[in-house]
């Protein structure tokens, strides 16, 4: 029974992270103050440079910082939740070695930035 929580728990922060990073917020702030999609201008890539060609600076800008943070914050909060040294697991199948009972955080980031890039929206 404490098996469970004990893996869901860096499962659901992977999903968060995940879905996080998914969030194309590209589209969306140049679909804002431009009202064009900025995948079919420019370099036809939802990026922050392609956003600064399309809708200026100032939307630019405000796209890195929420790209930043998309992929900040899964991270944030799993070390916030279960600190720098991970979730001690009991599960039968991991090694005897006190050290492989460990999942660290630093889990977080690979599901965010393959979303980036992979996004499902």
């Amino acid at each position: 029974m404490d098996t469970l929580p004990t893996l869901l728990v860096p499962l659901g922060f992977a999903l968060l992270g995940y879905l996080c990073g998914s969030l194309p917020f590209a589209i969306w702030i140049t679909r804002l103050f431009k009202g064009v999609d900025v995948r079919e201008a420019g370099s036809g890539h939802a990026t922050t440079t392609n956003t600064i060609r399309q809708a200026e600076f100032g939307p630019g800008a405000l796209v890195l910082m929420l790209d930043i943070a998309k992929g900040f914050l899964p991270t944030w909060l799993a070390l916030r939740t279960v600190g720098q040294n991970g979730i001690l697991s009991n599960m039968p199948w991991i090694g005897k070695n006190p050290r492989d009972d460990i999942i660290p955080p630093c889990k977080i980031p690979p599901p965010s930035s393959s979303a980036h890039l992979f996004t499902v929206y």
